[in-house]
């Protein structure tokens, strides 16, 4: 329980009113909208069962609370069940025991709750199966248990317990891209969406499909000025992969571009590509890491807004991701969807001449003679039945691209 006076947080908030859990969660997530928090929150209190462990550990707190005195809980829990990946015991194998004076904690696998007292909030042991589920709420929705040291991993071909143990990144991975691929838009409307690309959007997205599904591994750039609908046919062709449960990555060069995508995230973040990039630079990640094993399993790559960005950003990319999979082909044969407009901002040379800033440009890059380009040409924001509206678009096309 928060210390008199101090407002409840994290795992506090599962024992307290509903109604004042939202108001303290609203409180410290002003930028988040009340009503998908209050649905988040209604979900959880009714399918995971760590808030009933909390409330049964309030409850016997409150009847033995004594005036000054620290009254620890523990949740205990014990491993004598198959825990693989694939059949994890449930929070129903998680009893609260509250010891005989309190005094005495038994182990780090335990969870600790003091009800008051001066101590500080205390860190749940990262090694107890129960701080994942905690800590990534929303990854365990319904309290499954998570990783523990001593768990193996799961012999697929034949069927049994390895003798190799389960690393925690790699546990974190699998669940992680599992919800990621539950996440699924519905085929109706997906389909909706495909039935209103028009003629230049359907054959880039026939092309891309194509090389998706064929595994074919394509660098794909689409060109396309202001108005095309470029993030309309990019979170189509995100919607369509994702429907079939395939891992698809959408990022984009600025932060505004990516609010945009479904699940955009920027480029930097993703990639962890470097400020101070180089000719010769990777990714600040390595083969072993929870980046490395996301972009193992996916599928479909997706950045907008590649023109503004260095070419050294992309080549970065595309060197990591080679050596992630061993692969000498571009982006280690994994299907990419560049895309941008030329006509637009080129990237940014500090005190750079012309020579530079262009040179710092993709086309400018030995990557660029393995791209196939795909051109959008309709603007599809502009009535042109009107003659002085099909002029206007007509002179946007009529700009040269910056090369």
């Amino acid at each position: 329980m928060p210390q008199q006076g101090k407002d409840a947080k994290y795992a506090q908030l599962y024992i307290f009113d509903p109604t004042s859990a939202l108001e303290v969660r609203n409180c410290n997530n002003e930028h988040l909208r009340r009503d998908v928090l209050e649905v988040i929150q209604d979900t959880l209190l009714q399918v995971n069962p760590f808030v009933d462990k909390f409330r049964q550990a309030y409850a016997i707190l409150e009847q033995l609370d004594v005036a000054g005195q620290i009254l620890p809980a523990h949740l205990h829990y014990s491993s004598s069940k198959d825990r693989r990946t694939y059949n994890l015991p449930t929070t129903d194998e998680i009893a609260v025991v509250i010891p005989g004076d309190g005094s005495k904690a038994s182990g780090m696998r335990d969870i600790v709750l003091h009800l008051r007292g001066d101590n500080q909030l205390m860190q749940i042991n990262e090694c107890h199966p129960a701080y994942l589920p905690l800590y990534y709420v929303l990854l365990f929705p319904h309290g499954e248990l998570g990783w523990e040291p001593e768990m193996k991993q799961w012999d697929v071909k034949n069927n049994q317990l390895a003798a190799v143990r389960l690393t925690k990144w790699i546990f974190i991975v699998t669940v992680y891209l599992s919800v990621i691929q539950s996440i699924q838009p519905q085929q109706a409307n997906t389909e909706t969406n495909i039935g209103r690309l028009n003629i230049d959007q359907r054959n880039a997205y026939d092309a891309i499909i194509c090389s998706v599904f064929g595994n074919k591994g394509t660098t794909f750039f689409l060109n396309g000025g202001a108005s095309t609908r470029k993030t309309f046919l990019y979170n189509t062709t995100a919607q369509k992969c994702r429907s079939l449960n395939h891992t698809v990555v959408t990022v984009a060069s600025s932060g505004i571009a990516s609010l945009l995508l479904e699940g955009g995230r920027t480029t930097h973040s993703t990639f962890a590509i470097p400020l101070d990039v180089l000719e010769n630079s990777i990714c600040g990640f390595t083969k072993q890491s929870l980046q490395a094993e996301l972009f193992r399993e996916t599928k479909f790559i997706i950045w907008d807004e590649v023109p503004m960005q260095h070419k050294y950003c992309v080549e970065a990319v595309d060197r990591t991701i080679r050596d992630i999979h061993d692969n000498p082909k571009p982006f280690g044969g994994i299907a990419v969807l560049l895309g941008g407009d030329f006509r637009q901002i080129l990237p940014v040379v500090p005190k750079g001449v012309r020579e530079e800033i262009v040179n710092a440009s993709l086309r400018r890059s030995d990557l660029w003679d393995d791209i196939c380009v795909l051109t959008l040409n309709l603007n599809m924001r502009l009535n042109t039945t009107d003659p002085a509206n099909a002029a206007f678009a007509t002179s946007l096309l009529g700009i040269p691209q910056r090369s």
